[in-house]
């Protein structure tokens, strides 16, 4: 572990989001010129394979093993005997084989965590509390699993992501965790000095990268969907 200099970029940004400096406003527009040309150097290398991205022997950058992803690790951790069984050994050779394997971790999730389903009310802390007991609303619990049902067997349509069939690479850097939380910034220069937690950084369908980064949103879409704000999102 090395010691560098900065402070998490969210706090600086909030900071700056209700200053009428006009440095501070500056240093905003600073950091978003970065964060483009950093998207843009990570966006250029391409790689012949689906999966988690190794040095090699002669000190280049490939693809050797299987993707770790978070709905992966998400799975895994959380969900007690969660079974590995049919996870890929190894890379991926196409963006059908990855999507074969999301729809498979569907449905082991529809089937190993079934209590999802329990309607709820979000707290404060933007956490769910669920209903317990004969507080429990059945219809609409009944409705809920109707609805993750059909969107787990949406996942084996053929048409799902469709604008991923036949893409056999070339695959791009994708990774889903970069946000303000994730880097430090100088707070008296808005000069961005590290990105942290790229653990499940890989290469993957070039398709995701050109998608809008999703820490540009205010909140997450799951989190929008339930709620019922996907038009504010």
């Amino acid at each position: 572990m090395d010691f560098v200099a900065g402070e998490n970029l969210d706090t600086c940004w909030a900071r700056w989001e209700v200053s009428t400096s006009k440095s501070n406003e500056a240093k905003q527009h600073l950091v978003l010129q970065q964060l483009a040309a950093i998207m843009l150097e990570l966006s250029q290398p391409r790689f012949d394979k689906i999966g988690s991205i190794t040095r090699a022997a002669d000190g280049s950058w490939a693809v050797t093993k299987r993707p770790l992803t978070y709905d992966m690790y998400v799975h895994l951790s959380g969900v007690p005997g969660f079974p590995m069984d049919a996870w890929p050994l190894g890379p991926l050779k196409s963006a059908e084989e990855y999507k074969a394997f999301v729809s498979h971790l569907r449905h082991q999730q529809m089937m190993c965590l079934r209590n999802i389903n329990l309607p709820g009310t979000w707290n404060a802390e933007g956490f769910l509390d669920f209903q317990t007991g004969k507080h429990i609303n059945v219809q609409r619990a009944m409705a809920t699993a109707g609805g993750r049902l059909l969107s787990r067997k949406a996942m084996d349509l053929p048409d799902y992501a469709a604008h991923l069939n036949g893409d056999n690479g070339p695959f791009a850097i994708f990774c889903p965790d970069l946000s303000a939380f994730d880097i430090l910034a100088d707070p008296d220069t808005g000069r961005i000095t590290a990105l942290l937690d790229l653990e499940f950084t890989n290469a993957m369908p070039a398709a995701f990268t050109r998608d809008p980064p999703l820490w540009f949103a205010t909140y997450s879409l799951d989190k929008c969907i339930e709620r019922g704000l996907l038009p504010i999102w």
